[in-house]
């Protein structure tokens, strides 16, 4: 159980501090981009060789092949996404990076006035991914886990410690993990820690959050609140709004 808190609170730590590509160093590189057929025009080949020379690791297809830190904790890792932009007599396409909870890190577009399609798009994704920085990512602190009564996580540094409290929540049917965050807002997760649901983030207003759901392979903004012991937030379902309540468990 501590492991998986260990893990949580990487990945809310990861989220917090990395805020650009350079920031992450490795990057998730599917067989088949949504834009493309599966390595149309060796595109899924070729970004792979253009972020290697910007000292990324990419990671393998296969999980089981990942490095044990990414397997801990997958926010150290960007997923990548290409798409084809309509251009006119051009061929265009865009390049997205999105972190672990679906938000969008980047997105670089390269165009290419070279007719054929193979040698065209290749050469607008080297325009794209040349706006890239090198990698430049910052080793996470190292997590010590102590035994108290609550479930705490203390995260230790040279100059101090800070504390993130995780707790359990309920829907009455599933069970949610509830990983408070240092900017005063929170995040809730699957109960095993491996996906993000949604994200709190506080605004002026006392116990009233602005919350990015996280569904499936998309995301959108919502309201939520915090009464008590229950939070509440709004969920698209069939493109009909919903509350959904939480409480402690």
């Amino acid at each position: 159980m501590k492991n998986v808190l260990a893990a949580l609170f990487l990945c809310s730590l990861s989220t917090l501090n990395a805020q650009e590509t350079s920031d992450y160093k490795y990057i998730n590189v599917p067989e088949k981009f949504s834009g493309f057929d599966q390595n149309q025009y060796q595109l899924n080949n070729r970004l792979k060789f253009l972020l290697r020379q910007k000292k990324y690791e990419i990671l393998s297809t296969e999980k089981s092949e990942w490095p044990q830190e990414v397997v801990d904790n997958p926010c150290l890792a960007l997923n990548a996404d290409a798409k084809k932009v309509k251009s006119f007599l051009n061929n265009k396409l865009e390049v997205i990076f999105t972190d672990c909870s679906q938000k969008e890190i980047a997105k670089v577009e390269g165009t290419s006035k070279i007719k054929e399609f193979d040698k065209g798009y290749q050469e607008a994704l080297k325009l794209a991914a040349n706006q890239l920085k090198n990698q430049n990512a910052k080793d996470l602190p190292m997590i010590r886990l102590e035994k108290t009564e609550t479930t705490n996580v203390e995260l230790s540094e040279s100059k101090g410690s800070e504390i993130a409290t995780t707790n359990l929540l309920t829907d009455g049917t599933q069970t949610y993990q509830k990983i408070e965050l240092q900017d005063g807002g929170f995040m809730i997760m699957s109960e095993n820690g491996n996906q993000v649901i949604a994200k709190f983030e506080k605004t002026l207003k006392p116990n009233v959050y602005r919350v990015n759901v996280t569904n499936g392979n998309s995301n959108y903004s919502s309201t939520g609140y915090k009464n008590g012991n229950i939070i509440s937030y709004e969920v698209l379902d069939n493109n009909v709004w919903k509350e959904v309540k939480l409480s402690t468990k």
